[in-house]
């Protein structure tokens, strides 16, 4: 019988991680609804709103969940294990999508830009980016958005990809 240890941390997953220990692990994601998000009925491509202020856009549906894409200026480049430590423990909720919420995503993507469009932004630009989802010890999922293409596919955690956070409620 095998003892397991409970990792709570990014620290703590990537130690593990790298010192080649064989483990399993699952993300945990804290759904929690936010009194704004009760309040809001959202259709795809509109804006989300917190204490008045647009932060964010009705991306997709899955899972009976409501996925809202962060209305940044420009997504960030950096690698996995940065993008990971940047929305550890963030108290809005902000995180990576999933692989999965990316194909839900892309299924919206025109939507999308004409709300980052109508809301003063750019467009998402068309590139790699990445999602919490773990291919494995090494290497996470990522997505390649195109206006006519989405590729999934696995690549190493220290490549620089695209990284625009979501909530889901």
């Amino acid at each position: 019988m095998k003892n397991a240890i409970v990792l709570e941390t990014y620290d703590e997953v990537k130690n593990a991680m790298m010192s080649g220990k064989d483990i399993s692990f699952e993300i945990v994601v804290d759904c929690k609804e936010t009194e704004q998000a009760s309040e809001q009925t959202l259709n795809i491509g509109d804006l989300y709103y917190i204490d008045g202020k647009p932060v964010g856009v009705r991306a997709a549906s899955i899972n009976g969940r409501t996925i809202v894409l962060a209305l940044d200026d420009e997504p960030q480049r950096m690698n996995w294990y940065d993008a990971m430590k940047k929305y550890e423990n963030n108290p809005e909720g902000w995180r990576l999508p999933t692989k999965e919420e990316w194909g839900a995503i892309f299924e919206n993507l025109e939507a999308i830009d004409k709300a980052f469009v109508n809301a003063g932004k750019k467009p998402l630009p068309r590139g790699w980016y990445w999602s919490s989802s773990v291919y494995s010890y090494t290497n996470a999922w990522y997505a390649y958005l195109d206006n006519s293409l989405l590729i999934i596919s696995d690549n190493n955690f220290n490549y620089n990809r695209y990284v625009v956070p979501v909530l889901a409620f």
